[in-house]
């Protein structure tokens, strides 16, 4: 559960996030064997019930271990420094399976879809309790959504949806059924229905002798955490501001492993709280229990990430940032023409590269959307893969041809072909996939220039400037209701181009029934539809992405990332297998 928006996309940044082949289990192996780090599907195993964790709050950003501001659920920022907590406090009525992506029944039994997606009917199941032992029933969704989301005023997560959707209403069914109407279908209707309830014999109290226009400070820094009740796996012991947040085992939560035992198995969670300190020195002091690690830092330095002997690390697929290279269609070389575009794709190897960059956490990229996705598909066999001898039958139809013998290609004037790519200097795997690049071309007699700069300056040549003809750069698409690619990455190239109008017309007809869709079946469909139609530009050069390592102070099962809530591990389930 987090906070989503209409399109989730986080373009061209500068930290490496990476991405996967597709869902799987993880598989624990010794430091002393980083070689055998692999990826594995099994399913989650019996645990071991007791012990405790400290961790920092967002794992992979430096100094991320922060308060969090609020542990309101409804009006919380849901930033880095509050999801991994509040996803241990809270569970949804209906949610995204943390690995595949569809939608998957939480606190509800069943749920449907009625009247083209205005009506969404959920029925509760009947074993739920808050933490502190009061039934959990449909009044609480009921006063969740009359009194606090569907109000502006408060000021909580729906707020920005009110207005989109039509407004929400909320209808008692029975003891255990409601249904949440909007004024049009739209596909926001999923945000919505993935809201958290609040405790009504907590809230309602608060609000009444608040008011409602207050409720953004309920359960703040600003009122403080007292009486905090949940209904995740974990409920708040104590908050000390600087130094930590302690959850301990919530002894009610509804969710039982295959053998009947109720989760989670850990008896303490810490979130620790150290601002401006490297997550890595956290670890590598032994004050938290996990570290994480890019796979390029991992593959150029494994001892990094095992600070002392007796360490463990896991291998994860899961990261963000897909990589890709960017070609310029308006540039005044023989990048304007298409074929010319093809027979680049044709020489570059996305296995070998990803092998060089990454090494065994290395994924080749076929598609443009995190492969653990529902919108993802692989596009292997319809975008153009290695093949040096296509691209050379290619290149010689384009007259491009080494007209004086030194073994680089000419244009039929005689003028030398070169190719400039530019990458941002700051990202050693951009640099090397680059470099790595610029070599493959040469060989094939295309002279290439690398330059590395500031990424400001890259992206000034990208967005204002024009100057540019390749550029290699990630972008870190978040998965959220629809593809995070729509308006960001699949049409960049072309943007202010006006002789390719009729594309973008095209594009728009694709895209226009989006924001009224709520079947997901169809919202993929859509979603490729209009990924095929800019991938028959060739504009991109989908390259690579990454895994993750991960350093553990002990053997801790069941570590899976939660794909859809960035930076934190499936700490619902681990449990940790032996001493310390």
């Amino acid at each position: 559960m987090r906070t989503r928006s209409t399109i989730v996309a986080a373009m061209i940044v500068t930290v490496l996030v990476g991405c996967v082949t597709a869902p799987t289990r993880l598989e624990l192996v010794q430091a002393a064997d980083p070689d055998e780090i692999i990826f594995d599907d099994r399913a989650w195993e019996i645990g071991t019930p007791g012990g405790s964790l400290t961790v920092p709050t967002a794992l992979g950003i430096p100094d991320a271990s922060v308060d969090p501001v609020s542990l309101n659920p409804a009006a919380a920022a849901w930033d880095p420094a509050e999801l991994p907590i509040l996803n241990m406090l809270f569970v949804a009525p209906v949610d995204r399976d943390p690995l595949t992506g569809e939608w998957s029944p939480r606190l509800a039994e069943s749920f449907e879809l009625r009247e083209g997606g205005k009506v969404f009917r959920i029925r509760l199941r009947d074993d739920l309790l808050w933490s502190d032992g009061t039934p959990l029933t449909v009044d609480d969704l009921v006063y969740s959504y009359r009194v606090l989301y569907a109000d502006p005023t408060a000021g909580t997560l729906a707020s920005g949806y009110l207005d989109r959707v039509g407004g929400i209403e909320v209808r008692w069914i029975d003891g255990r059924t409601y249904e949440l109407e909007t004024g049009i279908p739209h596909m926001l209707i999923w945000d919505l229905v993935s809201l958290p309830p609040l405790p009504k014999h907590v809230v309602e109290p608060w609000v009444e002798e608040n008011g409602v226009e207050r409720f953004v400070d309920f359960w703040s820094t600003f009122t403080g955490f007292a009486n905090h009740v949940g209904n995740g796996p974990f409920m708040l012991a104590d908050y000390t501001a600087g130094d930590r947040v302690r959850l301990v085992r919530n002894p009610h939560y509804y969710e039982r492993d295959a053998n009947g035992e109720r989760l989670p198995y850990l008896d303490e969670l810490v979130f620790l709280v150290r601002p401006g300190i490297d997550q890595i020195e956290l670890f590598a002091d032994g004050e938290t229990d996990i570290a994480r690690y890019t796979g390029h830092g991992f593959q150029r330095d494994p001892v990094a990430a095992r600070p002392t002997e007796g360490h463990f690390i896991f291998a994860s697929p899961y990261d963000g940032t897909i990589h890709l290279l960017f070609l310029n269609p308006r540039s005044s070389s023989p990048l304007r023409d298409r074929r010319f575009r093809a027979a680049l794709a044709h020489l570059i190897d996305r296995d070998s590269l990803a092998a060089e960059v990454y090494g065994r956490l290395g994924i080749p990229m076929w598609f443009g959307e995190v492969p653990y996705s529902p919108y993802s598909f692989d596009a292997r066999g319809r975008l153009p893969g290695y093949d040096p001898s296509t691209a050379a039958r290619i290149l010689a139809e384009l007259g491009l041809r080494d007209r004086d013998g030194d073994g680089f290609l000419e244009d039929p004037e005689g003028n030398p072909l070169v190719l400039e790519f530019v990458t941002n200097e700051e990202n050693p795997s951009r640099v090397e996939a680059a470099t790595l690049i610029a070599a493959t071309l040469q060989a094939a007699g295309i002279r290439s220039k690398l330059v590395a700069e500031p990424f400001g300056a890259v992206v000034s040549r990208f967005f204002e400037t024009g100057d540019w003809e390749a550029v290699l750069l990630g972008y870190a698409p978040v998965p959220g209701v629809v593809p995070g690619m729509f308006d960001e990455v699949l049409p960049i190239t072309r943007a202010g181009d006006a002789r390719t109008d009729s594309f973008f017309e095209e594009l728009a007809e694709i895209a226009a029934p989006l924001d009224f869709t709520v079947e997901q079946g169809e919202l993929t469909r859509i979603y490729r539809e209009a990924q095929l139609l800019v991938d028959a530009q060739h504009d991109q050069i989908w390259l690579h992405s990454s895994g993750m390592c991960y350093a553990l102070s002990a053997p801790i099962r069941n570590l899976e990332p939660r794909a859809f809530d960035d930076y934190m591990l499936s700490y619902d389930r681990a449990f940790i297998d032996g001493p310390r």
